[in-house]
């Protein structure tokens, strides 16, 4: 994985880690807007999205996506960015007879 890469998933870790801790009673409203009405295949999820452990469920999430975005960042800055191209050394002779 190449260090841009790392930058824009750490970026996107950062997002969602924020969302999750600072807005997690929104998440969970939008996520009841979303979900179809309640029926025997959804109903179990939907009293899950209702409940407290919904949220703490979300600032877990918040918390192991910070994590994993300072991990990256911190793999991404030790990565080495140069090219591993093989040089060519042109003999000394050749440069003499030029």
């Amino acid at each position: 994985m190449t260090p841009l890469n790392m930058i824009l998933l750490a970026s996107f870790y950062t997002l969602a880690g924020a969302v999750c801790l600072v807005w997690p009673r929104h998440v969970q409203a939008m996520v009841l807007r979303q979900s179809p009405s309640e029926n025997v295949k959804y109903g179990r999820v939907i009293r899950f999205v209702r409940s407290q452990r919904y949220i703490w469920a979300l600032r877990i999430v918040g918390i192991l996506s910070a994590i994993a975005a300072i991990v990256l960042l911190q793999t991404a800055s030790r990565t080495s960015v140069t090219n591993n191209v093989q040089q060519r050394y042109i003999q000394v002779d050749t440069i003499h007879s030029i």
